[in-house]
């Protein structure tokens, strides 16, 4: 984990700023949990990839530290990357060395740039290191599979869907299709698309069951 890297203080830390948070619909300690699958992700995804992955499970665990939409509510879904970089560089410092913090910094601030996706398109796409695009693709894969099934879930009872509804929209809702073909197309790595799809095949089954 690098040569001064505390992680148990780093995961103490980690828990005190955001374990308590609540993240609607989901429910309080969501982003915690999504941080820690975001790391383990990130890590098998540099194994099958042949990258180092050494700093990619804490990257993982803090990459939504700067979430805070009740005190920014102009947050666009980008802003929180740079806030949770501040946090790294002032609330982590004394628990890693001054490279890993840079590092595990700059895949923070970064993860919601990703170069394929919609944002770029006829802009200058950000040049940025692999473990950065490797916690990009780590992020979006949590939110489908078995976790999709309860965000699904989670969301349609928050705007007090019926199961009809979350059904069709699933199934047939051009909104979800759209959003789906968005998040294939930002993934960095062939392996990520084809987990994608795997994981996509799993909510397809479970829905069509009902």
């Amino acid at each position: 984990m690098g040569n001064f890297m505390d992680i148990a203080a780093v995961k103490n830390l980690a828990y005190e700023l955001i374990g308590n948070k609540e993240e609607k619909p989901h429910g309080v300690g969501y982003r915690l949990a999504h941080g820690y699958r975001v790391g383990l992700i990130s890590e098998w995804l540099a194994h099958e990839l042949g990258e180092s992955d050494d700093l990619l499970f804490v990257a993982g665990i803090l990459h939504d530290i700067g979430k805070d939409k009740e005190a920014h509510p102009e947050d666009d879904g980008v802003m929180h990357g740079p806030r949770g970089a501040e946090i790294i560089r002032t609330r982590f410092i004394h628990y890693m060395c001054v490279d890993e913090m840079q590092r595990i910094a700059t895949m923070v601030e970064n993860h919601n740039a990703r170069p394929k996706s919609k944002w770029f398109i006829d802009k200058e796409k950000p040049n940025l290191p692999t473990e950065v695009l490797i916690i990009q693709d780590a992020d979006l894969l949590d939110h489908f599979g078995e976790e999709g099934i309860n965000i699904t879930l989670n969301w349609g009872r928050f705007f007090k869907k019926t199961r009809e509804q979350i059904l069709k929209e699933w199934k047939y809702g051009e909104r979800v299709a759209r959003m789906h073909e968005e998040v294939r197309r930002s993934l960095n790595f062939d392996i990520s698309v084809k987990e994608f799809d795997r994981r996509i095949k799993i909510m397809q089954e479970y829905f069509a069951r009902f």
